[in-house]
């Protein structure tokens, strides 16, 4: 490549790899490449530069709408940066997500973008432990040393409720998700505690629990 170029082999070497060099250099270290029908080597260039070019999203469920809304945004800004998105089903298992943890010390991607709707302290201890970048979307502890993108599920639901009040409701049911997961315990409390707020007696037959999928909502 280099010969057929005319150029050193450092020269065309920087100008495959993407650092430069003169216009010239460049123009004739393209050419070629284009002659000889040159492919990069992705393999190769990760293990030189220890960048693979991936960023991973792991949620619980890929069909899930709202991962969908989540999953192109995402998607949009990873490759905004030349990079690719991968993208992981959990199932909402601590084993599986725990699991994706620990195998970023192997380098597969550049970096992980998680959202577990139970964080344990085998999710922190993993997550504290990586080698590569990881965002947490949901809620950690406040103390929790991890980049961390997070909704106000407690206040979300009290601005809820304080709507239905206003427009003359008074029997509110609440239709939540487990409540051994971060946001399901925080719903619950905002709800019981915007009820208290308003003198609203608390009606437990009007509360109702599952998981987070479509059907058990209906």
């Amino acid at each position: 490549m280099a010969a057929r170029a005319g150029v050193s082999i450092a020269s065309a070497s920087r100008v495959l790899n993407g650092v430069g060099g003169s216009p010239e250099t460049v123009r004739k270290v393209r050419a070629a490449a284009a002659e000889v029908g040159y492919v990069p080597n992705a393999i190769a260039r990760s293990l030189q530069s220890q960048r693979t070019g991936l960023v991973a999203l792991a949620v619980e469920d890929i069909g899930n709408p709202v991962y969908v809304a989540m999953m192109r945004a995402i998607e949009a800004v990873v490759a905004s940066s030349g990079r690719q998105l991968v993208v992981h089903a959990t199932g909402g298992r601590i084993d599986n997500e725990t699991a994706l943890l620990r195998r970023l010390a192997n380098r597969y991607v550049d970096g992980m973008i998680i959202s577990p709707i139970r964080v344990t302290d085998e999710h922190l201890g993993a997550l504290i432990g990586s080698p590569v970048p990881v965002v947490v979307i949901g809620q950690l502890g406040a103390d929790a040393p991890v980049d961390n993108v997070r909704t106000d599920s407690r206040r979300g639901v009290a601005l809820a409720v304080d709507h239905l009040l206003a427009t003359g409701r008074r029997r509110i049911g609440f239709v939540n998700g487990p409540l051994d997961t971060v946001p399901g315990a925080a719903r619950d409390a905002g709800f019981r505690a915007a009820l208290a707020r308003h003198g609203i007696h608390l009606d437990e037959e009007l509360v109702e629990g599952g998981d987070v999928q479509y059907a058990t909502g209906r």
